[in-house]
């Protein structure tokens, strides 16, 4: 198939998965006590406390992103569907986008894995609830797919992408950093490729996904 099809194909899949978890949430999402923090959080950012309130040991990143519609008035429990359907419709366009490959002509393989993305019971399990999990997976998949694009074009820009999404990712949950250090040990140990220079876009990297957490403490 062309690649306009299947563009096509994973933006009705997007729309799919966004709009089940809409259908299938209709009474809210999940809580656990974990969620019920972070809505805690969420409402007293609407309130007027700053990030610097908040516990350094909750990421911030999650009570800030379900806290946005409040600022037209909706409470943090009443958008989290909405909130989840967007972050799962955008989850799989970025894992429809990561597993094309860089052909003309594509073959089914990459949609019946898009398909397998949409329709696996894990994943809706993690977006019915009010977890950070949702958010994690959507900036982890941005960030494969830019660190691919990285070594199509060995584009610095998408270099540094690729370690804000990590970096972001890191201040979603903080376990985040396993997947930095993963990214700084490949660009270290990346065939064909100068020591200097190798060493050069590790140290890019690794600084560029340390500003969030590093701004984070520092607030903290």
């Amino acid at each position: 198939m062309s690649r306009t099809f299947y563009r096509a194909i994973v933006s009705i899949c997007a729309l799919t998965s966004g709009g089940l978890i809409l259908l299938t949430s209709t009474w809210g999402v999940g809580t656990t006590p974990d969620s019920v923090q972070y809505i805690l959080a969420a409402r007293s950012l609407l309130q007027g406390e700053s990030l610097a309130a908040l516990p350094v040991h909750w990421p911030p990143l999650y009570p800030v992103l379900i806290a946005l519609p409040g600022l037209l008035g909706i409470d943090p429990v009443d958008s989290l569907r909405w909130v989840h359907a967007l972050i799962a419709a955008a989850s799989t366009a970025v894992f429809g986008s990561l597993v094309r490959p860089e052909t003309a002509e594509i073959s089914i393989v990459p949609v019946l894995a898009t398909l397998l993305f949409i329709l696996h019971p894990g994943l809706y399990s993690v977006f019915f609830m009010a977890w950070s999990e949702p958010l994690f997976i959507l900036l982890l998949l941005t960030h494969f797919l830019c660190l691919r694009a990285f070594l199509a074009s060995r584009s610095q820009g998408m270099l540094l992408a690729a370690a804000v999404c990590v970096g972001l990712a890191m201040v979603t949950r903080y376990a985040g950093v396993a997947f930095a250090a993963a990214g700084v040990v490949f660009l270290l140990t990346e065939r064909g490729i100068d020591l200097p220079d190798r060493l050069r876009k590790a140290a890019l990297y690794a600084v560029a996904a340390a500003v969030p957490c590093l701004a984070w403490f520092a607030l903290g």
